[in-house]
């Protein structure tokens, strides 16, 4: 997933016009002077189901980051949506995009699913050589 961001982060711009809700509700922290919080998009957390709560190392505690990361999953979820149900998404390294048909370049494969809740999900995903 961090390639296909770092990808979408390249070969689109991103800007902070609006400021849209990145943030899971009450996750927002105040860090070394930055506001940090869990992120609203790509990130499988239920407050109702500990045992998915994500978990590093280190700390043992929620995955935060900052509004700029956040805001580049929030686009990306954004841009996700322009695509059909279950359709292959092949995004190559060199800012291409190919649909429904894998490229000759080493690309980053994603197939999304919009559910009847009104949500994307990822179902699959991996990096072709």
């Amino acid at each position: 997933m961090l390639e296909a961001l770092e990808i979408f982060k390249q070969y689109h711009n991103i800007t902070k016009g609006d400021n849209p809700k990145v943030f899971r509700k009450g996750s927002e922290q105040l860090v070394n002077d930055k506001i940090m919080g869990t992120p609203l998009y790509f990130l499988n957390y239920n407050a109702k189901k500990p045992f998915l709560k994500h978990q590093q190392l280190h700390n043992k505690g929620m995955y935060l980051c900052d509004y700029e990361e956040a805001l580049l999953r929030h686009n990306f979820y954004k841009w996700l949506w322009q695509f059909k149900k279950k359709q292959a998404i092949y995004m190559c390294f060199d800012g291409d995009i190919s649909i429904n048909h894998k490229p000759s370049k080493s690309s980053v494969y994603i197939q999304v699913d919009k559910n009847f809740k009104g949500m994307l999900d990822i179902i699959d995903y991996d990096v072709l050589p």
